[in-house]
């Protein structure tokens, strides 16, 4: 399993905390605002959903061994 570096636009974040609740502890609030809990991070599938729930679509994540963008996927 490989690890992601996960990032919050703080710009662009809501703080609504979806990804707070979909993540399993992969992301957490401080002040209005979400961040990862810590990054590069272990690949999991509750990120992903963490970043395609996210509705100011604020979170992006990058494969560590291959640079590949992987969420928002690249068109």
């Amino acid at each position: 399993m490989s690890d992601w570096d996960i990032a919050v636009d703080r710009d662009l974040c809501l703080g609504s905390g979806i990804c707070v609740a979909a993540s399993n502890g992969a992301f957490m609030l401080v002040g209005d605002r979400s961040q990862p809990a810590a990054s590069p991070c272990r690949a999991g599938e509750e990120i992903l959903l963490a970043a395609m729930s996210c509705p100011a679509e604020a979170i992006t994540i990058v494969d560590v061994d291959t640079g590949r963008l992987l969420f928002p996927e690249e068109s």
